[in-house]
């Protein structure tokens, strides 16, 4: 958004919050930081907010298809520490100056799966998400994309994996007298990984019944 990128011709950092991080200014024959990339992307995107035509005209900044894959796979996983739910956060944007068009991508995926519990596809208070929830055919994009990630999730066989990564560390897990869990906690654990892996297609499904899509 407009108001997190700094002011043209004022050194400061660029933060989404709603105040500078501390930085070092730029030394003689450093890069500077301009912002002006960004600064544009806030600008255009609050004018298809404002002109309420958001969707499809965001795919002449944004390649939209790929943050709907992105949005759809933190949703299937779980992944609540994102760009697209609340915490609106772990994500990088890059400007493709062969193509003009900005991407987003997913970082620090470590809150998810069973650790990430049931995580609720549409709702979010993040810019990109929102617009598109509340634009016809952008949410109708999104759900079947949604549905298709579902799909994939079925065929990965995420079960067998889990258990394939269980056998292999369970001996040295319970060999571990400095762990900070039981056996039978670890175990429980796998257990209610197995069984979330199991359940989640369907959880996703509902969630899109709930939301008629």
């Amino acid at each position: 958004i407009p108001e997190n990128v700094p002011v043209a011709d004022e050194f400061s950092c660029f933060s989404r919050e709603f105040e500078p991080d501390a930085c070092d200014v730029p030394q003689p024959g450093e890069d500077v930081q301009d912002w002006e990339l960004l600064r544009s992307l806030g600008t255009n995107l609050r004018t298809l907010i404002d002109e309420d035509s958001f969707y499809p005209e965001i795919e002449s900044l944004f390649d939209f298809d790929a943050f709907l894959t992105m949005w759809a796979v933190d949703s299937t996983i779980a992944h609540w520490d994102a760009y697209s739910f609340t915490i609106i956060n772990n994500y990088r944007v890059y400007h493709d100056p062969s193509t003009g068009l900005w991407s987003m991508f997913p970082w620090g995926i470590d809150q998810t799966f069973n650790g990430g519990g049931d995580v609720d596809p549409f709702g979010s208070d993040a810019i990109l998400v929102n617009q598109c929830i509340n634009d016809v055919e952008c949410v109708a994009a999104f759900g079947q994309r949604l549905g298709d990630i579902a799909v994939l999730f079925e065929s990965l066989g995420l079960a067998t994996t889990a258990s394939a990564i269980h056998d292999q560390l369970q001996p040295f897990v319970y060999a571990d007298t400095r762990k900070e869990y039981s056996n039978e906690e670890w175990e429980q654990q796998h257990q209610d990984m197995q069984s979330w892996i199991a359940d989640r297609p369907a959880r996703i499904r509902q969630y899109l019944d709930e939301f008629g899509l």
